[in-house]
């Protein structure tokens, strides 16, 4: 038979049905604001945008590079300011082809 330092060691793990509401309730809420967020995100901004800078930059460099022949953030400075260089020239070639730089990047 189990001495009772042992059944009030054991009740410490037992999750209460409260306890368990509580959070499902929490996790829900978290979800339910979670999809709230990125359906404002989406109504105001129409995912037009990348996640991060680094996108954004690489764009740029892209973009100049097939206009321009340089590698240069700004057109007619050349910068050593991307960190994937090779990434921008494959991003180029969507440039110089026409592409959609939405369809070429995220294709």
């Amino acid at each position: 038979m189990p001495s009772n330092s042992q059944k009030i060691h054991n009740s410490q793990f037992i999750i209460h049905n409260s306890q368990l509401f509580a959070l499902l309730l929490w996790l829900a809420g978290a979800f339910v604001l979670g999809l709230f967020y990125l359906a404002v995100s989406a109504w105001g901004f129409g995912f037009s945008g990348f996640p991060l800078d680094d996108a954004w930059i690489h764009q740029t460099y892209a973009r100049n590079l097939a206009r321009s022949g340089q590698l240069a953030f700004v057109p007619g400075v050349p910068s050593a300011g991307s960190t994937a260089p090779l990434w921008s020239f494959l991003l180029s070639l969507g440039y110089l082809v026409g592409i959609p730089f939405k369809i070429w990047t995220y294709g």
